[in-house]
């Protein structure tokens, strides 16, 4: 309730707040509605135990939802000759079992992308699922796997699913990119 996802005041707010005040000027019920909508204003930004403040857009009625999680640490913050390891850390967040009972079990989609500004987690599925779906991005930030076997498993799932070697004209052009750019992500 309050402004709409394009920011735009609720139609529905506004007619009621209207109404209250055509009825006579009826100035109590008007501040109610106002009252009722900061109310609810603020209760779609909720602060977490550690200070996180989540913002929620509600939809009433709509069946589907969409969490998203974003942490801004992206594969500029990799270190010299580490490249990669934010990309390894984005694979690890989710194994292959959970991302099949997000898919098969809850009928949803999970995206993890990693780019160089940050690791973006993407959950979508039935809104009735709401709690199951948060508790596998908490599961995933708090429980992540990093022992070496995981890291060396991951890294090689990573290779493998690279394919082939890259072409000669592939090495040259970052051969010269390097040479040219330095190793700076922003070049």
């Amino acid at each position: 309730r309050g402004a709409g996802p394009t920011g735009e005041p609720d139609a529905g707010v506004l007619a009621a707040f209207s109404a209250a005040m055509d009825d006579d000027l009826d100035t109590p019920a008007a501040m109610a509605i106002l009252f009722d909508t900061v109310r609810h204003a603020n209760a779609a930004l909720e602060q977490l135990l550690n200070g996180l403040r989540m913002p929620f857009v509600q939809r009433p009625g709509d069946p589907r939802l969409l969490l998203k999680m974003r942490v801004h640490s992206g594969g500029a913050f990799d270190l010299a000759g580490k490249e990669g390891l934010t990309a390894l850390l984005g694979d690890a967040l989710f194994d292959a079992q959970t991302r099949d009972y997000v898919r098969e079990d809850l009928g949803g989609r999970l995206e993890v992308s990693v780019n160089l500004d940050a690791i973006e987690i993407t959950l979508g599925g039935r809104a009735q699922d709401f709690d199951r779906l948060l508790e596998l991005i908490r599961n995933a930030v708090i429980n992540t796997q990093l022992t070496p076997e995981a890291v060396k498993s991951l890294r090689e799932a990573r290779v493998k699913s690279l394919g082939q070697t890259p072409s000669t004209a592939e090495v040259a052009d970052r051969a010269v990119a390097a040479r040219l750019f330095n190793v700076h992500p922003y070049s």
